[in-house]
């Protein structure tokens, strides 16, 4: 088995991948070629622009980007056709930006192989996995000509590949299938059913997604229940034990409260104090404000009853004039006299 060094790409094949990085150009690895000849030492390969000596010439079968710094080009040479033994001293990789042929790079034997003359009987190959350097080799445009012969290594690797990708009742790898179409369904409840394809599978799953989506504008979740009288977010809903407590509160209240129509009994001394000036206007600010609810009404007065429990009773009440009144339950009316005087 042959020993070869390392590939050197050749000024021009420098020169394309600087165009095919800047996205000027496609490069297209277009044919590989042995040659017998035997190159001084200290031949500048970087400087040719063909090999000499051609002995065969093939279309790769298989080229990859192997990563970002190396491209990998496969060649089968067989000897079909060869009538004299020839040693292979050189690979020599060609490409074209669509328009013209160049030596891309050159592969030069330490050990070569020597291919041998066909004998009708026995045919012989040798396939060549070369691995070129490239910097930035993941940003280039390349292509193949789909015309070069599959080597079974060719098939192999595909075999390889879509082993990996098969899906089956065993399971398989999914993560990389893109659908590229949801199927509409206008299904309630779109339950996935066994024989569907993908797309039908999906679209159901869209369509249970939408009316979640729909459904959760109105949907009050526990978390969303406050269970406290501080917050004051408007659109949080008020746990239903608050409200009891609430409405617990507001019927204490109520039933405490003084209502118009109830005769309410106080045994014993109310004291009202509050600081009131006699001005006119402060009527207002007394700390005991009887109002009457219309003006001029003879039925509607300002007043306040007395009784003396099972002897008699009186009513004072304010007239239209200002004055106070005195009736007693007897029916007589007094006006109270009073003396102007200032305010002390």
């Amino acid at each position: 088995m042959g020993v070869y060094k390392k590939s050197v790409i050749t000024e021009a094949g420098e020169a394309l991948v600087a165009r095919a990085v800047s996205g000027e150009v496609v490069i297209q690895f277009s044919h590989a070629k042995t040659s017998s000849y035997t190159y001084p030492e200290g031949t500048n390969l970087k400087k040719l622009t063909e090999i000499q000596e051609v002995k065969q010439t093939v279309i790769p079968s298989n080229v990859q980007i192997a990563n970002d710094t190396l491209i990998s080009i496969r060649s089968k040479f067989d000897n079909s056709g060869i009538t004299q033994d020839y040693l292979i001293q050189n690979v020599g990789i060609y490409v074209s930006d669509g328009e013209t042929e160049i030596l891309f790079a050159v592969c030069q034997a330490t050990t070569p192989d020597q291919m041998p003359a066909l004998n009708g009987v026995a045919p012989s190959s040798f396939i060549y996995n070369i691995q070129i350097s490239v910097t930035q080799a993941e940003q280039l445009s390349i292509s193949i000509n789909t015309a070069g012969a599959a080597t079974v290594q060719d098939v192999l690797d595909l075999e390889k590949k879509m082993e990996e990708k098969k899906l089956d009742s065993s399971g398989g790898d999914i993560s990389n299938t893109v659908v590229k179409n949801f199927e509409t369904s206008a299904e309630e409840f779109p339950v996935p059913e066994p024989g569907e394809d993908l797309k039908t599978l999906w679209g159901k799953v869209r369509k249970f997604s939408g009316d979640i989506k729909a459904w959760m504008k109105g949907v009050c979740l526990l978390g969303h229940i406050v269970n406290n009288c501080v917050t004051n977010n408007p659109n949080l809903p008020l746990s239903a034990a608050q409200g009891k407590m609430l409405m617990d509160l507001y019927t204490v209240l109520n039933t405490k409260a003084l209502k118009r129509s109830e005769v309410n009994d106080i045994n014993g001394q109310l004291i009202l104090t509050k600081f009131a000036g006699v001005q006119p206007g402060a009527y207002m600010d007394s700390p005991l404000y009887i109002k009457a609810p219309y003006g001029t009404s003879a039925a509607a007065r300002a007043q306040m009853s007395f009784e003396n429990e099972g002897s008699n009773a009186a009513i004072l009440w304010l007239a239209l004039d200002g004055s106070l009144r005195l009736t007693s339950n007897m029916g007589q009316t007094y006006k109270l006299l009073t003396e102007i005087s200032g305010i002390d």
